[in-house]
């Protein structure tokens, strides 16, 4: 489809995005400001982070402050400026490679909760392709599954959910459930069956 050759476009380019540090007083500020987020002090978090947010003027600095903004807002259960703070990270393109593609994934996952599925897919897809394979857990192959769920793409669904089932050593019942389904709506019946009798066999 376009939208599978517009994330393997993607998949392929190469960053221009030079290496940065932050400097010295700003690394102490977000190491006491991650203090407070450890003690779950997230309004106060917050405080500090829009006010160094404000400050900045490098494009890594203003990346580096808009993840912490995000990470707080996701903690403070406000998705959709947490949503708007990882978008920016992202925008402002400067963060390294695994700290920017790894943005994506928490992107995927608020994409999804707004019901922005095709969006979902293709973050999800890009963060595949640019993590460390390691880093692609059976967790993520089952976030890709729910997506295609909601699209109704049943054939993806167990692809997906195979997938995560194969990398586990303790598959979940839901994981499952969602495969049983999918079987039944694609009309494979014995499959279907199969995965009800581990399912009875398990739980």
């Amino acid at each position: 489809s376009a939208q599978a050759m517009a994330q393997a476009s993607e998949c392929g380019q190469k960053r221009g995005t030079k290496s940065a540090a932050l400097d010295e007083i700003t690394w102490k500020k977000l190491n006491d400001i991650y203090e407070d987020v450890g003690e779950e002090l997230y309004d106060e978090a917050y405080e500090k982070l829009s006010r160094m947010y404000q400050r900045m003027r490098g494009e890594y600095e203003k990346a580096v402050v808009a993840q912490g903004l995000a990470q707080v807002e996701w903690a403070r259960e406000n998705y959709e400026e947490a949503l708007k703070y990882f978008e920016t990270a992202v925008e402002l393109d400067a963060l390294p490679d695994l700290q920017h593609f790894s943005l994506m994934y928490q992107i995927a996952q608020l994409y999804y909760m707004n019901e922005r599925y095709d969006e979902a897919l293709d973050r999800l897809a890009l963060w595949m392709c640019k993590v460390p394979p390691e880093k692609v857990t059976a967790e993520a192959y089952m976030l890709q599954a729910s997506i295609y769920a909601q699209e109704e793409d049943w054939a993806n669904v167990v692809k997906a959910v195979d997938t995560a089932i194969s990398m586990s050593d303790d598959p979940k019942e839901g994981w499952y459930q969602l495969k049983l389904a999918s079987h039944y709506e694609l009309e494979q019946f014995p499959k279907a069956a199969q995965a009800l009798a581990i399912m009875i066999q398990k739980w």
